[in-house]
């Protein structure tokens, strides 16, 4: 089946990776109620698969997203631009709560929306020949899925205002320098890229990989004594689990082999 025939989110899978793909390169993968509605039902599905241990987004086409359907939002009145930006918030806070790592393959342009959507996974992979920023203020507006919030959390204070203001776009290289992108890889090679996470991550306990996420998102909202405890209690709960028992005694016993 062509890209055509597909709808504006698809799934497809590679070994323990999910894929979730935005499908509309004619509008550079802009970001539709219909599209966040498909991006929720595929994650769902992917969280609840146990062969799945990783879940990557990527765009087909050029544009990993260049963001909102400026389109479709100008022709809303005010109170439907504020019901899209709450289910953008929905959306990108699902992501974030997901228990399975979430990689954002971004391919191409991450502009705006797409830019935020990057934001939400909990780290970036990026093509060559990836582009990427917050290019609202050019509109006169501001981002408005999370990125004045989430973007401070990644960088500082004054890089997140500096890329806010200026609405210029970071090459691959750039993101990667400043935290943002994790690895710059050939454009064809992202998803194979994304496939090597997946399938180390797949080694551990995927409950020590949830709770691992849960904790540093959280680290970012609460007291450094209430992470600690958290931190505690995971593991006193984690070490008396079935996982963490069977790869001790595995690790004891070829200790003792030696």
């Amino acid at each position: 089946m062509s890209s055509a025939g597909l709808p504006v989110v698809f799934p497809e899978r590679r070994g323990p990776l999910g894929v979730i793909v935005l499908n509309r390169p004619e509008v550079l993968n802009a970001i539709s109620l219909e599209v966040m509605e498909r991006v929720a039902k595929e994650l769902d599905t992917f969280v609840a698969d146990a062969d799945i241990r990783a879940i990557a987004v990527i765009g087909r086409g050029r544009a990993f997203s260049t963001g909102a359907d400026i389109a479709a939002l100008a022709e809303r009145s005010a109170e439907g631009r504020r019901d899209f930006m709450i289910r953008a918030h929905e959306m990108m806070n699902r992501f974030e709560a997901a228990p399975k790592p979430v990689i954002a393959a971004v391919n191409g342009i991450a502009a705006g929306g797409g830019f935020e959507l990057m934001l939400a996974c909990d780290l970036a992979v990026a093509a060559e020949s990836a582009r990427i920023g917050l290019t609202e203020i050019r509109y006169g507006f501001l981002p408005g899925g999370g990125g004045t919030q989430r973007l401070p959390r990644w960088v500082s204070p004054a890089v997140a205002k500096q890329l806010i203001w200026s609405g210029e776009l970071l090459t691959a290289e750039q993101a990667r320098e400043l935290g943002l992108v994790v690895k710059v890889v050939r454009d064809g090679d992202l998803l194979a890229e994304a496939e090597v996470f997946a399938r180390q991550f797949a080694r551990w306990s995927p409950t020590a990989v949830a709770d691992g996420k849960a904790l540093v998102n959280q680290a970012r909202e609460r007291p450094l004594e209430e992470g600690l405890a958290a931190e505690r209690e995971a593991n006193v709960r984690l070490l008396s689990g079935p996982e963490a028992t069977a790869a001790i005694e595995a690790f004891l016993t070829r200790r003792s082999n030696r």
